[in-house]
């Protein structure tokens, strides 16, 4: 092994100042980020389906409190969903009444 090893690292530059400009945008918020909530809820969801579905055949307690928890979940992440979408509209209207006031 007494090969030079001569690496180029042009290419790790370049990717390094692409990963920083992707970091600088996400934290300047230009970046809209996913609502990670929604997705962790709607995962817990499909696992608790998903075991409903294996002991489909054992209909006991358990079984219904799962069916259960399930129907909460999706009733408490739907309240979730409709007061950010009010929220969103909150804010836009309190940024209109802002722009207007700023204008007369």
């Amino acid at each position: 092994m007494s090969e030079q090893f001569d690496p180029d690292f042009n290419a790790d530059i370049q990717q390094l100042k692409a990963l920083m400009k992707v970091m600088d945008e996400i934290t300047a918020k230009r970046v809209p980020l996913i609502d990670q909530t929604a997705l962790v809820t709607n995962k817990n969801i499909r696992n608790l389906e998903n075991w409903c579905s294996e002991y489909v055949f054992d209909d006991g307690d358990l079984v219904q409190d799962l069916k259960s928890a399930i129907i909460e979940l999706k009733y408490l992440l739907s309240i979730i969903t409709d007061l950010r979408e009010r929220l969103k509209e909150r804010d836009a209207e309190v940024s209109r009444l802002e722009r207007l006031f700023h204008r007369e």
